[in-house]
């Protein structure tokens, strides 16, 4: 490949998609897409505030932090997992 090809090489990607959303659960039964969502949800949010804080931590340069992630939840640099 020469590089004028190269350079017509498209690097975004496209604004539009021939498909929709992925479903976020795929039942038919209404109780169980509305139970799976709430607990979703609430995995969530408990995992987006324990970032939140472990980054907080990290940015202040703490030699340690508490931090407990949800069960479940991966930390991607530290903490440590919540066990009930």
């Amino acid at each position: 490949m020469d590089m004028k090809k190269v350079l017509r090489e498209r690097t975004c990607k496209p604004r539009f998609t021939k498909r929709g959303t992925r479903p976020l659960c795929r039942t038919k039964c209404i109780k169980a897409l509305k139970a799976y969502q709430k607990l979703y949800f609430e995995f969530k949010a408990r995992f987006q505030e324990v970032s939140a804080d472990l980054s907080q931590a990290i940015h202040l340069s703490l030699q340690t932090a508490s931090v407990c992630f949800p069960e479940g939840g991966f930390p991607m640099f530290g903490g440590r997992y919540l066990s009930d």
